[in-house]
């Protein structure tokens, strides 16, 4: 199941950053079909072209929001300066007593998912690296946009961050998984693709340097293991495959 939930500027703001993880709702017909696993979409009011994908973690009932407080901290709920009790308040002017009373209500602790595809471009038995303007050497790789397939992900962040052109290989796909902070859960997708053309340009304000290394010099530049555990798979792949 697919539930969609609207959110003011302010909101959306701290479930993006993983702050908030709970959505206190009655328990009614809608959220009784609810499962753990299921998928939530969080909309930025007022135009809603902004989009938070999460997944439901775990549902606990209460009988009314009152008893439902005392088992968060008010972070964990809504905006840290308000009080529960005006956080009672404020769902009570949704949600009736009579309502909580007939439905009881529930606590939806979820967890934010994201994801980026990459390509590990290689050319000459050498692999392309990024050196990001944060200071960390990385394959290229970015943020999934709305409507767009791992694939075309993949295929713009390279032609973004460095102007070569890729054509991605089948066959290979290596996922990433990893929790960049606390609520959030993100997969980084990278495949292997081979350059169209040769004129590296990077991207200004985001990239200080793009250049092919070889399999040990990626690995001495990547700071994280399963980084250089992926190249090793890549390259393992490519000398077998291509």
């Amino acid at each position: 199941m697919e539930m969609t939930i609207h959110l003011d500027p302010d909101i959306f703001k701290i479930v993006k950053a993983g702050v908030k993880h709970i959505e206190a709702r009655v328990n009614d017909e809608k959220r009784r079909r609810l499962h753990v696993g299921d998928t939530l979409i969080f909309l930025e009011r007022p135009d809603e072209v902004k989009k938070i994908h999460a997944v439901v973690k775990k549902l606990d009932l209460y009988e009314n929001f009152e008893e439902l407080v005392k088992h968060y901290n008010i972070k964990d709920l809504y905006l840290e300066d308000y009080t529960k009790e005006e956080f009672i308040t404020l769902l009570e002017r949704f949600y009736s007593k009579e309502e909580q009373e007939t439905y009881g209500v529930v606590a939806i602790d979820f967890e934010i998912r994201e994801k980026s595809c990459g390509v590990a471009v290689i050319k000459d038995g050498k692999v392309l690296l990024v050196h990001q303007t944060s200071g960390n050497w990385s394959l290229t790789k970015g943020h999934v946009e709305e409507n767009e397939s791992e694939y075309e992900t993949a295929i713009r962040e390279v032609k973004e961050e460095t102007n070569i052109d890729v054509r991605i290989k089948d066959g290979f796909r290596k996922v990433i998984t990893y929790s960049p902070k606390e609520n959030v859960k993100k997969d980084v997708v990278f495949f292997i693709g081979e350059p169209l053309n040769d004129d590296i340009i990077v991207q200004e304000g985001e990239i200080i340097e793009a250049k092919y290394v070889t399999r040990e010099e990626a690995k001495e530049l990547l700071e994280y293991k399963d980084a250089q555990d992926t190249i090793d798979e890549i390259f393992d792949y490519y000398d077998s495959n291509m």
